[in-house]
């Protein structure tokens, strides 16, 4: 029993001694102190443990949109229409919100499905209402059982939606579900009030997905040759080649049902980083160690993270996927190499 808990049952008891004793000296029906103590412990119980409403759903869309603007650098395009999609889903819901984030490693998929889980529920992402399921972990032998499978993700769906109807739905790596499996979703992201006594009218389902990440660098690298800049690309430049890259590329959208029953809202191009986008996620990364470094560092980390090859050269091939770790890498080299120009005397001396 945790501390919060047995608060709460203590507190509850106090509340139907309270109520008993009222109900002696005022003769009301034990319907009554029923139904106070009831409010009261909905009340209580919600005030220590998630729940399906007041401050457990927060869907705060002004402190996302500055996190995004703060973390996620060179999707801008992707930024603008996530914030689009949410809000309009917040004021205006008529079905589910059903997004594809397309885009290659790196470019900060998970990381923006992440941030929306952390400012749509209070708890963030240890919410309850947040589920992530992975191609490679929980979809293992899909492409062999995909009758099976549908049944068991319109069971994990139903159930969840039982408790609350304000859900977020992460399906990751899409790429390795077996075809067809994610039919099984389809009622749950339709136009219906109610499906066997659920709703899934507020609730939001994310696919992540490297489908039609080599139109993204056509795409983007064309647009480089034309002498335009990377804010110049609109939605209208990818969304065609991202529907038919769903549709026809393998995994879990491949010729499904979810796509041409144009259940999906929004297929959200996230566009390959430049160097530029990738030398901010290592400025980055020093600044959250709080270690000071240079331009030099910063070139010399940047240097060993590869570039897509391609007449402009000027993607980066895994994004910021690796930052981190080159960063480690980097200070251990530096570190080694101070302890190997300092001789045993020397190190002596700087502990004395």
């Amino acid at each position: 029993m945790t501390r919060s808990t047995g608060l709460v049952q203590l507190m509850i008891l106090n509340i139907i001694i309270a109520c008993l004793i009222l109900k002696g000296a005022s003769g009301f029906s034990f319907a009554s102190v029923a139904h106070v103590v009831m409010n009261w412990t909905r009340g209580l119980t919600c005030y220590f443990q998630e729940c399906c409403g007041g401050k457990w759903i927060s869907s705060n869309l002004t402190a996302l949109q500055v996190d995004l603007n703060r973390n996620i650098h060179g999707q801008e395009l992707a930024i603008h229409l996530v914030m689009t999609a949410l809000k309009s889903h917040q004021e205006r819901s008529k079905k589910p919100l059903v997004m594809v984030f397309h885009g290659g490693v790196g470019t900060g998929k998970n990381y923006v499905a992440d941030f929306i889980a952390k400012h749509m529920f209070h708890a963030g992402l240890s919410s309850e209402f947040l589920h992530k399921w992975l191609g490679y972990r929980h979809f293992l032998g899909s492409d062999e059982n995909a009758t099976e499978f549908k049944r068991k993700v319109q069971t994990w769906v139903y159930d969840a939606l039982q408790r609350c109807d304000k859900q977020l739905f992460i399906i990751d790596e899409v790429d390795a579900i077996g075809d067809g499996v994610l039919d099984g979703l389809t009622p749950y992201m339709d136009f219906h009030e109610d499906i066997d006594g659920v709703s899934a009218i507020r609730s939001v389902f994310l696919f992540l997905t490297n489908a039609g990440s080599e139109d993204l660098i056509q795409i983007a690298e064309k647009n480089w040759e034309s002498g335009h800049v990377r804010s110049n690309l609109k939605y209208h430049d990818f969304r065609e080649a991202l529907e038919v890259a769903a549709f026809n590329q393998e995994g879990g959208l491949k010729l499904s049902r979810v796509v041409k029953k144009a259940l999906i809202d929004y297929h959200i191009p996230f566009i390959p980083l430049e160097k530029k986008h990738v030398k901010h996620c290592i400025e980055d990364e020093f600044q959250r160690r709080r270690i000071n470094y240079s331009h030099e560092d910063v070139e010399t980390i940047l240097k060993r993270i590869g570039i897509i090859p391609s007449r402009s050269a000027r993607f980066a091939q895994i994004g910021c996927k690796r930052v981190a770790i080159e960063v480690d890498i980097y200070l251990n080299e530096i570190e080694h190499e101070h302890d190997h120009d300092h001789g045993p005397e020397d190190i002596l001396k700087d502990e004395l």
